[in-house]
């Protein structure tokens, strides 16, 4: 699935949070209805009534050291492949 990282989630994701990072926001844009998206070292993981979790991209998780560390940081676009069903 493609996740849009925008500004206004970069704006609103709080450094170092698993439930509020600006990559858990897009994701959690993604799946409209789940309780949780959580993203844990460069795993996702949304949970509802059931689990999906897949590996970041790479580049995603050197995305979120550089917004943990307070270095500036722009929208990104990447793809994510979950597996499971929520």
């Amino acid at each position: 699935m493609r996740i849009v990282v925008t500004e206004k989630d970069i704006k609103l994701g709080r450094r170092c949070s698993t439930h509020s990072c600006p990559v858990a926001l897009a994701i959690s844009r993604h799946f409209r209805d789940v309780a949780t998206v959580g993203v844990f070292g460069w795993d996702a993981v949304v949970s509802d009534r059931g689990t999906c979790r897949g590996r970041l991209p790479a580049k995603v998780g050197r995305w979120i050291n550089r917004f943990d560390r307070k270095q500036r940081v722009a929208p990104i676009i990447f793809t994510w492949n979950p597996m499971g069903e929520v």
